[in-house]
């Protein structure tokens, strides 16, 4: 006699934003579940961020200082555009001039590697390159 083996249950992706959540139920359909649109939806942000990594440059002292200045600031998504304004006030004249050409893009890029710097057991430049905030030939 054979058994029937019931599918994998995916566990529940939970959201405490409940307007992520409803962006995420809304692009959902029959054939395309929540799962699956978090996924891709991810998939397009990791490659958006490693993409404007890439045209970034900064020197050593200017992310030591935009790391100890933004470390002061919230970064959750709805409050990036309010904390970047803040931190280019407090940013020397020499960091101002790199923030001030950054792309909307860019600067969550930058926001997402600092985040991720900060919690790394590495910091300094090796951090730094770790998270792509500085290029290996840097």
């Amino acid at each position: 006699m054979q058994t029937h083996t019931p599918a994998r249950q995916m566990p529940p992706i939970q959201f405490r934003d409940v307007g992520l959540e409803a962006r995420i139920q809304g692009k959902t359909t029959k054939d395309h579940t929540k799962h699956q649109v978090a996924k891709t939806d991810l998939s397009r942000y990791y490659v958006l961020i490693g993409m404007a990594l890439k045209n970034i440059h900064f020197s050593v002292e200017q992310l030591t200082e935009l790391s100890q200045v933004a470390q002061k600031h919230n970064w959750h998504a709805d409050q990036v555009q309010t904390s970047w304004a803040k931190l280019q006030q407090e940013a020397s004249s020499t960091l101002r001039a790199v923030l001030d050409t950054l792309t909307p893009m860019e600067v969550f890029a930058v926001v997402d590697a600092l985040e991720f710097y900060w919690t790394g057991e590495t910091q300094g430049i090796t951090g730094f390159k770790r998270v792509g905030l500085l290029k290996a030939t840097d």
